[in-house]
């Protein structure tokens, strides 16, 4: 109704993406609203890199609304079309994201786009194949939830005494360890000790941590190493792992080669989001390098710590197999502009990626100051509304984002 008596800018029409359907039905599907489904249609740009470099390794970058994702799901389309083209068996691909949630859409996703051929691909989240291989070979205990782990590890720090050379030594360490958040340190159990798979201090001593945010001396470098060793052994008297410890046995069972099962192509959706111990599994479960194939974004990552891809592995030498998706479909120019100037301007962000082609223009983020908490109520109500009249949304479209619970209460 709205759109018929208030009809779209032209422009504003023009810039709404298009949609691909792979067979007739699917208009069906469109006319009753289910568009979870359908895929995105590729720009030019897109199209090369999803079948560029066929015999990798290849890694393609983008920052925030490039479509990277959307690229490696029509590289499996890729792969799959050569080798039917030269009349060769299908091979054997896997398709990894970060969490669950991605992995159940890029299932569905699959299907739609390959049809009766969507069985082809294995489509698991890192951290379920490391279990998976884990279970073929041995048993594992159950991996400890997140909130769990935190409780365990809070419990540890506050019991935790490091070692020193003297009282004093020891209770100034305490002090610093003490001032240390318990996210912090479960970052640095994961994405350094455990994600490199660091198995000695020496080894965590030398250790690069750029991008970690806080630097550490050898002292107190030491007395995180031992507190992580006691967390660890806190989780193992109460029968359980983690799934850092999984990847990382997973890695050794492959290395090994007492896990021989392989895959003919590894597709890795969102690589920055995984620890290197966990890159590492899946070039390792790949036959052969030439069949890697990434999607990174380092300006949007929810976990990621700086690291090389040196580090990785090896067989990753990516030099001049590097290419770079510019044109941001997302998100509005300004406010591309607006966050790329924080990524910049304090080294969060990849450099390469920051610098974006927009095909959405919009008014610029606006910082407002309040006098009073009641001011600020009104001010974000009236936003809302003018916001959800402007894009022709219902107000509970709208996201408030506030520091705290009450806050936002």
């Amino acid at each position: 109704m709205v759109d018929n008596l208030w009809e779209r800018p032209l422009n504003e029409v023009m810039q709404q993406p298009d949609f691909v359907a792979q067979r007739p039905e699917d208009l069906e599907r469109y006319r009753e609203g289910d568009l979870l489904g359908f895929l995105l249609k590729l720009d030019e740009e897109q199209a090369e890199l999803a079948s560029w470099r066929l015999n990798g390794p290849a890694i393609i970058k983008g920052g925030p609304g490039t479509g990277g994702s959307t690229v490696a799901l029509f590289r499996v389309k890729s792969l799959l079309d050569r080798a039917e083209a030269a009349g060769q068996p299908a091979p054997r691909i896997l398709f990894t994201t970060y969490t669950n949630v991605l992995t159940r859409f890029s299932e569905q996703l699959l299907k739609q786009l390959l049809g009766d051929r969507a069985h082809l691909v294995t489509v698991a989240t890192a951290d379920h194949l490391a279990r998976s291989i884990v279970e073929r070979m041995e048993p594992v205990s159950d991996p400890v939830d997140p909130q769990s782990l935190t409780a365990v590890i809070d419990d540890v720090h506050a019991r935790f005494v490091p070692p020193g050379r003297s009282d004093f030594e020891r209770e100034m360490r305490r002090k610093a360890l003490g001032g240390l958040r318990v996210d912090f340190l479960q970052a640095e159990f994961e994405w350094i000790i455990e994600g490199r798979s660091l198995t000695t201090l020496e080894e965590y001593l030398a250790a690069e941590r750029t991008g970690r945010g806080i630097p550490l001396n050898a002292g107190m470098r030491e007395a995180i190493w031992y507190l992580h060793q006691n967390v660890r052994g806190e989780i193992e008297r109460k029968g359980l792992t983690t799934y850092w410890r999984v990847r990382n046995r997973a890695l050794d069972l492959v290395r090994s080669g007492m896990y021989r099962d392989r895959f003919d192509a590894v597709i890795i959706d969102e690589a920055q989001d995984l620890t290197p111990a966990a890159l590492a599994l899946l070039v390792e479960v790949c036959r052969d390098p030439a069949g890697l194939y990434l999607t990174t974004d380092a300006s949007q990552s929810l976990y990621s710590r700086g690291f090389t891809w040196a580090r990785v592995h090896e067989q990753l030498q990516l030099r001049g197999r590097t290419a770079l998706l510019r044109r941001n479909y997302r998100t509005s120019r300004a406010i591309a502009e607006a966050a790329s100037t924080f990524l910049r301007e304090t080294g969060a962000g990849d450099p390469e990626c920051l610098g974006q082609d927009h095909v959405h223009d919009g008014p610029r983020p606006v910082l407002y100051g309040f006098r009073s908490a009641q001011e600020q109520w009104q001010a974000t109500a009236k936003f809302i509304r003018d916001m959800a009249r402007r894009f022709r949304l219902p107000a509970h479209a709208a996201a408030v984002l506030v520091p705290s619970k009450a806050a936002g209460e």
